[in-house]
């Protein structure tokens, strides 16, 4: 199926409110006995704001050169039989590559899309009806594949949203989010078991989000606005994360390892912040403090192994630090040039915080957190 263009102009009885391109869907189903292949790609998508009285016409654009470009490739009972220790055999193959949608959020545009939409109330409730019955069958589904162990080898790269605030309609001076980008990647592994002919099968998904920005800046229509828009400052210096996420494919039968275990890296971040003038706070001395949830309740001994109160979740954060610097706000500096050195006032970090916990079968939850220091310079 392909479909070339097509366009869609919103209005109403007073005036023209967006117009929305939509170019370059293609999408394929192919079945080869047992085998399903699905394959869809959208090239180009636009929604643009035709108020005159706005410098920001395009609401939602991409940046690059494609919206999104999926296939996923299902072979049904790949992994029984001989094929359940052969770690590269797996019921499914997923790719998935979306491209960096830039939002424009204004706040009367939005809201007149809105209102438009209000009048359609009928076929807003169809909507919301299906998408609930959509999500409890996804819901299911997802219960059943998890059942049944089923493998699906990963390959993701989203390139997350680039949102813009502008401070209105008219103005170029505009807050710039940039949400970085996140790549998903996974892989299978056995692990023997005692007493069971079967090893157990364990899946290690890496997740990375890195580049995640916030800064301040002075759009410019002859600019990226993906590469700063023009001359702006840092607001937050960029943030990486990893994710470590380890499953139990067998947790039905084998209970040596919890069914989810999560392992988070927050590489060290900073928030620079301004204020109108110099501050006087009190010395805040370096301390180390540790936060719990308790004590776990005890749990009743039963006479089933079903009844057992087994951990479904362990999760632990590392941060190396977090840090907040304080600059004094002079507007007759250039944009470029308000965070330097002379200007700054004081700067607030908290070192090596830790978050670990657990979650149980009998819906328990236990929380600790350990921050190792905190310290303030001027």
């Amino acid at each position: 199926m392909t479909l070339g263009a097509f366009n869609v102009l919103v209005c109403d009885q007073s005036c023209d409110m967006a117009h929305i391109k939509i170019q370059g869907l293609n999408g394929s189903l192919l079945m080869q006995g047992p085998q399903t292949h699905i394959s869809a790609r959208l090239k180009d998508f636009i929604i643009l704001n035709v108020d005159p009285k706005s410098f920001h016409k395009k609401a939602i654009s991409i940046v690059g050169d494609e919206v999104f470009s999926f296939s996923l490739s299902l072979t049904p009972n790949a992994t029984e039989g001989p094929g359940y220790a052969d770690t590269s055999k797996t019921d499914g193959r997923l790719k998935l590559s979306v491209g960096c949608i830039q939002m424009v959020y204004l706040h009367k545009f939005i809201m007149s899309l809105l209102n438009f939409s209000n009048n359609f109330q009928t076929a807003k409730a169809a909507l919301s009806a299906a998408t609930a019955q959509a999500a409890a069958q996804a819901a299911l589904s997802v219960k059943d594949f998890a059942q049944k162990s089923f493998r699906l080898s990963m390959d993701i790269k989203l390139k997350a949203p680039l949102i813009i605030v502008p401070q209105n309609s008219s103005s170029q001076h505009a807050l710039v989010m940039d949400l970085g980008l996140i790549t998903v990647g996974n892989s299978f592994s056995l692990m023997p078991a005692d007493g069971c002919p079967l090893p157990a099968v364990l899946e290690k998904m890496e997740v990375q989000l890195t580049q995640l920005k916030l800064s301040r800046t002075c759009l410019d229509p002859d600019s990226d606005p993906a590469a700063g828009g023009g001359p702006g400052i840092e607001l937050l210096e960029p943030v990486n994360l990893q994710l470590m996420v380890r499953r139990n494919l067998s947790a039905t039968w084998y209970k040596k390892m919890v069914a989810v275990e999560v392992d988070g890296d927050l590489k060290p971040m900073k928030n620079l912040g301004e204020a109108g003038g110099p501050e006087n706070p009190n010395p805040r001395p370096e301390a180390v403090g540790q936060l719990g949830a308790g004590p776990p309740q005890p749990v009743a001994e039963t006479g089933g192994e079903d009844q057992e109160d087994l951990e479904n979740l362990r999760f632990n954060l590392n941060i190396e630090s977090l840090g907040l610097v304080l600059y004094s706000n002079d507007p007759k500096q250039p944009l470029a040039l308000q965070h330097q050195q002379e200007l700054r006032l004081g700067e607030l970090a908290l070192h090596q915080l830790q978050v670990s916990g657990r979650i149980r079968s009998s819906d328990g939850l236990e929380v600790t957190a350990v921050l190792s220091g905190c310290t303030r310079t001027t």
